[in-house]
């Protein structure tokens, strides 16, 4: 898996400091005894030996390789229960933050995890059931070997789970996208610009490969589910370098599925993975995609005329209503857009999958997120001839 797992699992495990949003910043914290049964059909806890593998791999720096968060999501901490002072959770913010990762290995009662920390990574075990740790569920059969190289080609995503899983979730990436060509930047090319009007706004857009993208993000006001950032009608109308959309308006998965004119959908994961691949894969499609306006730091060069800008999102771990307001990333340290998807994430039930771009790296990433929790941005893309 390339995030945390935070699926309620039947009610069991919790989220840090019992604040519902860090279960969705960070993943879901388990015991044990919990997580050995969380993982999904087919999938199961990485043993100590394969975590073991994955992390003895040289790199120059584990801080990079890990990122911020361990294995490139946010730092989550850990949780644990004590008789004598009640709840005591910690390592989730600042300059000692560690992210606590279980393993599918117990001996005789001892249940190993890693902890993972920019100066101190160590395995270590627990004997109570009063520790919560973070999951990362791997695919298949325990293996006796590790491809620990396997992890390289998804470096530079947003998260990086062990090699072997790593393997099985990128091998969909790069065979839908092996075939595609690698795009000819042509965004100054009356034959590569064109429009597309939706209400009483013509959206400008731009060819890239074979794809036809709308090249601002959708504002168009639906009659519920939709939101201007801080429900600022300004921040919908920020700037954009073609014109017509810019920011635009965050809408909930359900209005999103709506909102597209005819002759034109809402991208699935596959056209995402298209456009991914078409500016030259993962590692640089965030710098490439990301326009060189708006971003606070962490801009892109807009090479094929997507000029995608910091959006931010709407959360609400009770359902998006037009009473929501918890409005994150688009103001401050960081930055970060995410554009739904239609493909809904068969590996999280209520999840689907979103393109995620951020000022934090030159990457872009597919990640999935609960489709009655948040609001994100939308872009139209034209269907096939």
């Amino acid at each position: 898996m390339t995030e945390n797992l935070k699926y309620p699992s039947d009610g069991r495990g919790l989220c840090y400091a019992t604040v519902l949003g860090n279960c969705d910043r960070y993943g879901r914290l388990y015991t044990w005894n919990d997580a050995k049964d969380a993982c999904p059909d087919e999938w199961r806890l990485p043993t100590k030996s394969e975590m073991e593998a994955y992390f003895k791999n040289p790199y120059p720096d584990l801080f990079e390789k890990i990122g911020y968060g361990g294995m490139g999501s946010n730092w989550g901490g850990y949780w644990r229960w004590d008789d004598n002072t009640g709840v005591n959770h910690s390592g989730a913010h600042g300059k000692d933050s560690v992210g606590y990762y279980w393993t599918g290995t117990n001996d005789n009662g001892k249940s190993y995890y890693f902890k993972l920390s920019a100066d101190d990574p160590v395995f270590a075990y627990w004997e109570d059931d009063n520790l919560y740790s973070y999951v990362r569920c791997v695919w298949g059969k325990e293996s006796t070997s590790v491809n620990v190289g396997s992890s390289s080609s998804a470096q530079s995503s947003s998260a990086i789970a062990s090699s072997s899983s790593v393997a099985a979730s990128s091998s969909s990436v790069s065979s839908s996208s092996s075939s595609v060509a690698l795009a000819t930047p042509c965004k100054d090319n009356s034959e590569c610009l064109g429009s597309v009007k939706i209400g009483e706004d013509s959206y400008k857009t731009v060819k890239i490969g074979t794809q036809w993208w709308m090249a601002s993000n959708v504002k168009f006001e639906t009659s519920e589910g939709s939101f201007c950032y801080d429900n600022d009608p300004e921040n919908c109308e920020a700037y954009s370098i073609l014109g017509v959309g810019g920011n635009g308006r965050l809408y909930t998965w359900n209005a999103a599925k709506k909102v597209c004119p005819s002759g034109w959908h809402l991208p699935t994961k596959e056209d995402f993975e298209t456009l991914i691949a078409a500016v030259g894969g993962e590692a640089n499609a965030g710098h490439k995609l990301k326009s060189p306006k708006g971003w606070t730091k962490g801009y892109g060069e807009n090479k094929y005329g997507f000029d995608a800008l910091p959006t931010g999102y709407l959360y609400d771990g009770n359902g998006i209503k037009s009473s929501s307001t918890d409005f994150n990333y688009l103001d401050g340290e960081y930055e970060t857009t995410c554009f739904w998807s239609a493909t809904p994430d068969p590996m999280e039930r209520g999840n689907v999958h979103m393109l995620v771009l951020n000022n934090q790296e030159k990457s872009a990433s597919i990640g999935s997120q609960h489709k009655e929790s948040f609001a994100f941005s939308v872009r139209c893309v034209k269907d096939s001839e």
